[in-house]
């Protein structure tokens, strides 16, 4: 292959439980905690590239925005899909 010494890092950030909290909300999803505790732990155990295939806000300014720009900073190369919600216009949710 291309890189024969590469190796695969992969962080779960996304649930799908059956638990609804009090206010009767089903916790499941891929939420912004878990997403910017994995891209931190990914950068701490010395990643070169993190790709990032989960939707996301369309606003620059989001946590998970701010994480892959400090893994950027780190020198990490942050790669991210840019949604999945097609195809029609203004379907994109990565920018």
């Amino acid at each position: 292959g291309m890189a024969p010494r590469a190796r695969v890092a992969a962080y779960k950030v996304c649930w799908n439980a059956n638990y609804v909290n009090p206010q009767g909300t089903p916790e499941r999803g891929c939420f912004f905690g878990d997403s910017m505790a994995a891209i931190d732990e990914a950068v701490a155990d010395g990643v070169d590239v993190l790709n990032y295939s989960i939707g996301n806000s369309p606003n620059i300014n989001t946590p998970v925005y701010n994480s892959a720009l400090k893994a950027a900073e780190a020198g990490v190369f942050f790669a991210a899909s840019a949604g999945n919600s097609g195809p029609g216009p203004s379907t994109t949710s990565n920018i």
